[in-house]
């Protein structure tokens, strides 16, 4: 569902960056608006969860999510960038943005379990 490029990684694996584009034909545009799509925020933390497993950043599950602000709109093909940051690894914060355009931003509080693939 989601295409990341240019993945990178820093910080001995505790900090991901990658970008995505927003497809427009992506399912989660149908009836989300009519004549006006926008991405779901349910979407957006699909996005971070797929950019999570792709990378590999962390082993232990998501408990909880810490906070969560959705500030502006992602619209279909839209370029974005994610990016994840592992603190003391019991906190994973990520970020979608644009230059300058921040869309979503928050923290997920970690597991000391091992997620299943």
């Amino acid at each position: 569902m989601f295409k990341f490029e240019d993945i990178t990684s820093s910080n001995n694996g505790g900090n991901i960056i990658a970008a995505c584009k927003i497809q427009s034909d992506a399912h989660f545009f149908t009836g989300h608006f009519e004549n006006f799509p926008v991405m779901p925020a349910v979407a957006q933390l699909l996005m971070i969860q797929a950019l999570i497993k792709t990378s590999r950043i962390c082993n232990e599950k998501i408990a909880a999510t810490k906070s969560c602000k959705f500030y502006q709109l992602i619209q279909p093909d839209q370029s974005v960038q994610i990016t994840l940051s592992k603190i003391n690894n019991d906190t994973l914060t990520f970020m979608i943005e644009n230059g300058d355009d921040v869309f979503t931003k928050g923290a997920f509080q970690l597991t000391g379990n091992p997620a299943t693939p």
